[in-house]
């Protein structure tokens, strides 16, 4: 069984207030040159992650999928969204039929973006690291390019 997915979106006020200024100051000390840490650039992005959740919550708006939501792309080829930047992928892709949206990211005016659990050659773009061992970078998805899988209902 995979891990929870969780879901700062549905956090209580105080919680999400107490996780994102916990965030801030480990993304300050990690980036402060007092203290060597590794975790400095996922502290910084998750500190933006939350900064939209806070913001999400301040402008009263919902996001269109919860994190570990399954959802399926509308086409049968979608392209990465542009917000990915000049560096990344941008050409369509045949997704897999079903993905888990791992995150929900708000960025203000009711915009939105996704990046999904399942990182592979369709969902994230490869890199290679000094010594030539390759990861993964997730892209950013456009939510409007996918629709909630309906689970199928039982008859009794």
């Amino acid at each position: 069984m995979g891990r929870q997915i969780e879901n700062p979106y549905e956090w209580s006020t105080e919680g999400l207030l107490d996780s994102f200024m916990n965030v801030c100051a480990r993304a300050g000390v990690s980036g402060s040159g007092l203290v060597i840490s590794i975790s400095a650039g996922d502290d910084l992005g998750y500190a933006h992650y939350l900064r939209g959740v806070v913001k999400a919550r301040i402008e009263g708006v919902k996001p269109p999928f919860s994190p570990g939501a399954q959802v399926h792309p509308l086409g049968q080829m979608v392209a990465p969204s542009v917000r990915n930047g000049l560096r990344r992928s941008h050409n369509a892709r045949e997704l897999p039929k079903v993905l888990t949206v791992r995150r929900v990211n708000y960025l203000g005016s009711n915009v939105w973006t996704l990046i999904f659990q399942e990182e592979t050659d369709a969902t994230a773009d490869r890199d290679y690291d000094d010594d030539g061992k390759a990861f993964y970078i997730p892209l950013i998805f456009n939510p409007n390019d996918f629709e909630a899988v309906v689970p199928p209902t039982t008859t009794v």
